[in-house]
């Protein structure tokens, strides 16, 4: 696979960089969710101008927020947002 995937026409190029940008800080599975569930804490890191994860779905809720900077947001059904860093 290349380090720059194509896209959609008007879009920019997606890179390869959101497959190394993600540490993960804990994963534990609670006893209170369904077997097999698992939570964790990540640390996302995409370098400026990155466009970022391609389209995908998590098995459960996801929280984060953004600590310097700002990412575009987009949920399927809801139009794309700025988030700002804290």
């Amino acid at each position: 696979m290349s380090d720059v995937e194509s896209t959609t026409a008007g879009q920019k190029p997606r890179s390869n960089a959101w497959q190394s940008a993600i540490t993960v800080l804990q994963e534990v599975e609670p006893h209170f969710i369904p077997s097999g569930a698992h939570a964790m804490t990540v640390v996302v890191e995409f370098p400026p101008g990155d466009p970022g994860t391609p389209p995908h779905r998590h098995s459960g809720p996801a929280f984060g927020y953004v600590l310097d900077g700002e990412m575009v947001f987009e949920l399927e059904g809801e139009p794309a947002r700025a988030v700002p860093g804290r």
